[in-house]
């Protein structure tokens, strides 16, 4: 979302701008996104199909927002070629994994990391402390959530699938949650939290049997344990008070603007999108404290059931208090920054 927000506003200010997406990504020419070419792992071929006429990035400054530790030698060839480099790092745990490759990939990395073309935004202080960690120059670095906030319009407004907007209009309180894929860490623990959530509408039904909640997965790869969570929601009784979105939404934030209380019960994490786009639209949020999170969010610990019970109780109890206090908050929009980014690297 953050990606199509960018390439919309560079649009209209009149910069040229293309986007590459992943090959099942979406696709529209009109809007100059294309699909990425999946990319042969062997060392050879990051440096060759940088060179391919039918891959041929014209563009000065390439902005990249996937995972660069996998992809450094590409990176390394774009640098080669005369390219100037942005890398948003995103999610902590991330950055984390990008070190571990090969050995080819990992002096990739340290190239990619030692260039004076190459410009890090990082999306928290710690995200910038392990870049710092692993030798990137501070004065390369910039710290920027990533959001930009949304062009809310009527239409948009509209664009829930049909089943949850019935969904939405038949239940109250309305809370929602959103994971872009259902992943278990290392110790098998559910990283979004999603096992939290149907254990809190568990709780919270008893005090309030019209609740919702809509959790919007669209990458479902964990088909057993996506089977053993919708189990749950039926040994529960949970069936009408839980709805699994698992198509993308064109736009995520009618669903936060329709609920009462966003949650974010994730055990690592980078800089949310959603937790910020939802503040910007006066949706209270509660958050676990597995990372820093923005003014105004009610936090629990981390993969407590109990902390987060009685922190979504109280937001709920003091919802219209909290909106209130929302509306004086300030989210910020990044976009010009970036734009000045872009223009620091064009002149340098």
């Amino acid at each position: 979302m953050h990606i199509k927000r960018l390439h919309r506003r560079l649009i209209q200010d009149g910069i040229h701008s293309q986007v590459y997406c992943d090959p099942n990504g979406v696709v529209n020419s009109e809007l100059a996104i294309f699909p990425r070419k999946p990319i042969c792992r062997k060392p050879w071929c990051y440096f060759s199909w940088m060179f391919e006429p039918g891959y041929n990035i014209v563009a000065e400054i390439v902005h990249l927002h996937y995972s660069w530790g996998a992809l450094a030698p590409s990176v390394l060839a774009m640098l080669c070629r005369g390219k100037k480099i942005v890398i948003t790092v995103h999610n902590q745990m991330d950055e984390a994994m990008r070190w571990n490759a090969s050995p080819f990939t990992r002096i990739a990395q340290q190239l990619v990391v030692k260039s004076k073309n190459v410009h890090w935004i990082a999306v928290s202080e710690y995200v910038r402390s392990q870049l710092l960690a692993r030798g990137v120059p501070d004065n390369k670095i910039t710290v920027l959530p990533a959001f930009l906030p949304p062009e809310v319009t009527e239409e948009s407004k509209q664009k829930l699938p049909e089943d949850v907007s019935i969904f939405i209009a038949e239940h109250s309180p309305v809370l929602s949650s959103y994971g872009f894929r259902l992943w278990l860490d290392d110790q098998g623990i559910d990283v979004y939290g999603i096992d939290m959530c149907i254990e809190l509408i568990r709780e919270l039904k008893v005090e309030f049997p019209r609740i919702g909640l809509v959790v919007c997965i669209p990458d479902i790869q964990l088909h057993d344990y996506f089977a053993e969570l919708k189990s749950r929601v039926m040994l529960y009784g949970l069936e009408s008070n839980v709805v699994f979105v698992t198509s993308p939404l064109e736009e995520g934030y009618p669903l936060w603007q329709a609920s009462d209380l966003y949650i974010r019960a994730t055990n690592t994490d980078g800089d949310a999108l959603a937790i910020r786009e939802a503040l910007s639209l006066v949706v209270p949020v509660v958050a676990s404290d597995a990372s820093p999170r923005p003014e105004g969010v009610i936090l629990f610990r981390s993969r407590d059931a109990e902390s987060l019970l009685r922190e979504v109780k109280r937001a709920l109890r003091d919802n219209d208090a909290i909106k209130s206090q929302l509306a004086t908050c300030c989210v910020d929009d990044n976009f010009h920054v970036i734009r000045s980014l872009y223009e620091g690297l064009a002149l340098s």
